[in-house]
């Protein structure tokens, strides 16, 4: 069941006593399966050049757009580079879909499509994922992090809440908690970042009018009020402004942070990133942030 299409070659060599995850050597991308639940789940796997397998490193889940996919969000984002550039494992996982055609939703809580209609256990797919990675990987357990745009950012939000045992941290972009409660067990760090035009996902919530879910969305306030409430932060921010960008930063409990960072004026989009080919899901951002720097530079500061 397992399909693994090597893009750069990746050389093992078995050394006596030596684990498998010790054996891997990068630099390398690969696509696998794995069966959860009755659905054959894909993913795409980045190990960076500098992976030796003798020291643990940090693993990052990036979770594409709705009716997007792994292989896309990794061109569009280009995290398989910044991977390489900070020395982490970056893992891009796709959704569902019903015809299996590249166009895969996740089930965030109350959103989107077919892995919502379908009650699709995403969270639970995502543990399993992260427990076949270890098997092959030296993963630091301590440095488990989330991203997410959109839809993602919707399942990145719902792993801070249910799946805070694995995840210690998150980044989410252009999106929404979509889960009616948020019960960690754990504190979770979490960065959003999130423009004011956004029409699909609305910075002040209510009916989202872009994009293919016509649905009623949290705001981001909301979203970040109740993840200060879960990690027993201070509610009072302390806020900068460069540019078209506002910072709010929140007092937390021991190496848990909270951020957000909010573009005036920007839509839905990746800062930084590659724009969509199709105009109708094309929205202007800023020009003055690079979300992959930002993202990991605030993971570099947290853990466990």
């Amino acid at each position: 069941m397992k399909k693994v299409i090597t893009l750069i070659a990746l050389t093992l060599s078995l050394l006596g006593g030596t684990t498998a995850c010790m054996a891997v050597k990068a630099q390398s991308s690969a696509e696998n399966e794995i069966e959860y639940q009755g659905y054959d789940r894909s993913y795409i796997t980045y190990v960076p050049s500098s992976y030796k397998g003798d020291k643990p490193v940090p693993l990052l889940i990036a979770l594409h757009g709705g009716m997007g996919n792994g292989k896309h969000f990794m061109k569009s984002t280009g995290l398989d580079k910044t991977a390489e550039k900070y020395n982490f494992i970056v893992v891009f996982p796709n959704g569902t879909s019903r015809f299996n055609r590249g166009r895969y939703t996740w089930n965030a809580g109350s959103c989107c499509g077919y892995a919502f209609k379908k009650k699709v256990d995403d969270v639970g797919f995502i543990r399993k994922l992260v427990s076949e990675l270890e098997k092959q990987y030296n993963i630091d357990r301590n440095r488990i992090f989330a991203t997410g745009f959109s839809n993602g950012g919707g399942l990145a939000y719902r792993l801070a809440c249910e799946a805070s045992d694995i995840v210690t941290g998150i980044a989410v972009v252009s999106s929404s908690l979509d889960v009616k409660q948020c019960n960690m067990e754990k504190p979770v760090s979490v960065l959003h970042i999130h423009g004011t035009a956004d029409t699909h996902n609305p910075y002040d919530g209510g009916l989202a009018k872009g994009g293919a879910a016509k649905i009623v969305k949290n705001s981001t306030m909301a979203s970040i009020e109740t993840i200060l409430k879960a990690d027993r932060c201070d509610t009072k921010a302390e806020t900068s402004k460069r540019d078209d960008l506002v910072f709010y930063r929140y007092q937390c409990p021991n190496r848990t942070k909270v951020e957000h960072i909010k573009i005036v004026g920007g839509g839905h989009a990746w800062p930084g990133g590659v724009p969509p080919k199709k105009k109708r899901f094309a929205e202007e951002t800023t020009r003055n942030l690079n979300t992959n720097d930002v993202i990991w530079s605030f993971f570099s500061e947290v853990g466990r």
